[in-house]
């Protein structure tokens, strides 16, 4: 079975490699520079391609995890919905 990416997955993406630019790929274990170039393109596609709606309510959270690091969880929630949707995006604290 092949892979087929789907186009509109396909268009954010070439979308966001126009944004950031070609990225010079950091030495292997270059950890840092590796996450602020991420950062960097994350920043655009969470904000800037599509800008949350100013009615969505946005709590953060932090979670010790079971090795003693903290996680980010983020929690979005839009104020009169009936949905029962929900996005929890959990991340390492920096």
């Amino acid at each position: 079975m092949s892979f087929t990416l789907d186009p509109q997955v396909a268009a954010t993406l070439h979308a966001m490699a126009e944004q950031s630019g070609p990225l010079p790929a950091p030495p292997v274990g270059d950890i840092e520079n590796r996450r602020a170039d991420l950062n960097a393109m994350l920043e655009w596609a969470n904000n800037g391609a599509q800008p949350i709606a100013d009615q969505i309510k946005i709590v953060d959270h932090e979670v010790s995890a079971a090795d003693g690091r903290t996680l980010l969880a983020r929690w979005y929630q839009a104020p009169s919905s009936d949905s029962q949707a929900s996005v929890l995006y959990l991340h390492e604290a920096a």
